[in-house]
């Protein structure tokens, strides 16, 4: 996984406690997003890239070997009351119509943005991405792992994608996208909200900013996305969040 680890500065926050970065209205880029869980996955406007000319030959390369993802996930709703749950995830989204030279064509881009406190071990992480109804439960899903850049999602090895071909093809592209970035940096706050060069005789809390940029996404569409941590011989999902991808006219 490359990191960039830099160190950068949070403005003020809210008025009084530690909070937590990303977490004011003004960040919430999509308010008035519509989600329909019951979506078709067909879209006519796809990326020309080589790689998706001929999909039926496309999506086999893009099963995974590793065996770390065929190991179960355990959803966050089937933990129990007595599980510490984070807060909600909240990401903050922006979303535009970029020209990707891959394609030929002009393509969503999303970015989402997110804060976590800081932790002296990382766990191995992974992040899945469905447009199908209850796609993760019925293992109808891609995964981004190892966390490296410019790579593209991948099916695990125990997809149920393998077991049903006219599903995979109804999908299409939409489940391929291309990680144009995935950076990690580190910011500090202190307890009145306000940077810690600010004050540097108030203690501060560190938190690790998380950045993740989706291209070669289908337009028009809602995406769940899920983040998962490996504990021993299982993945626990800790995160998953829904977000829409904007419609781009390729032609004028």
């Amino acid at each position: 996984m490359t990191n960039t680890i830099v160190v950068i500065a949070v403005l003020a926050l809210t008025k009084c406690g530690p909070k937590h970065p990303f977490t004011d209205d003004s960040f919430q880029d999509r308010a008035d997003d519509e989600i329909d869980l019951d979506q078709e996955v067909t879209i006519r406007e796809k990326p020309t890239d080589s790689l998706f000319a001929n999909f039926t030959k496309f999506w086999p390369t893009q099963v995974s070997s590793l065996p770390e993802l065929t190991l179960p996930v355990i959803p966050l709703d089937e933990k129990g009351d007595d599980v510490d749950r984070e807060e909600p995830w909240n990401p903050r989204v922006s979303s535009a119509c970029v020209f990707s030279e891959e394609a030929g064509i002009v393509v969503p881009e999303v970015t989402l943005t997110w804060a976590e406190p800081v932790r002296s071990e990382r766990p191995a992480r992974r992040s899945d991405l469905t447009v199908h109804y209850q796609g993760f439960q019925k293992n109808l899903y891609t995964t981004f792992y190892p966390l490296e850049p410019l790579n593209r999602f991948n099916i695990p090895g125990n997809s149920e994608f393998l077991n049903d071909t006219a599903a995979i093809l109804l999908t299409g592209t939409t489940l391929f996208p291309k990680v144009r970035a995935y950076d990690i940096s580190l910011a500090l706050t202190n307890q009145s909200g306000a940077t810690s060069e600010a004050v540097d005789d108030t203690p501060s809390t560190e938190y690790e900013i998380y950045s993740v940029t989706l291209r070669d996404l289908s337009p028009g569409l809602s995406y769940t996305i899920r983040l998962c941590e490996l504990t021993g011989e299982s993945w626990d999902e800790t995160k998953s969040f829904v977000f829409t991808t904007p419609i781009c006219k390729n032609k004028f």
